[in-house]
């Protein structure tokens, strides 16, 4: 799985532009940056599979389901973006960060309650679903 970072940042105050717009007692440091990035949290090993577990049964082997297991199921993928301004004035004697941060979770990965209709008694905590 890929979960891609991207970011980036640009010192506004280093400009010639910017220098000869504005005195530096005013604002002394402007600088913006942005940032994207994706991370992920990875289901159990073998939750995706439908397992058969054996177990004892009037002497003999029998098998009774284990884990339902969910083909569909991938990874939780949270989206992340930041936006700020960062400024100095009187040569740094004052300064201000403002800061925009947004986080969205996408196929979160949780355990709802088995059907009873199934006929497959298993604890919640092993399936997963997204």
């Amino acid at each position: 799985q890929a979960f891609p970072k991207v970011g980036i940042s640009y010192n506004i105050s280093e400009e010639d532009w910017f220098v000869n717009a504005i005195p530096t007692t005013a604002i002394s440091y402007a600088k913006i940056r942005a940032n994207y990035g994706e991370a992920g949290l990875f289901p159990t090993p073998f939750s995706r599979d439908r397992l058969l577990v054996v177990n004892p049964f009037n002497g003999n082997k029998a098998l009774t389901f284990g884990n339902p297991g969910n083909v569909n199921l991938g990874p939780e993928r949270t989206r992340t973006i930041e936006a700020g301004l960062d400024l100095g004035a009187l040569n740094g004697l004052f300064s201000l960060e403002f800061t925009y941060y947004n986080a969205t979770t996408v196929d979160a990965i949780f355990s709802p309650p088995q059907a009873p209709s199934t006929g497959q008694l298993v604890d919640d905590s092993s399936y997963y679903d997204s």
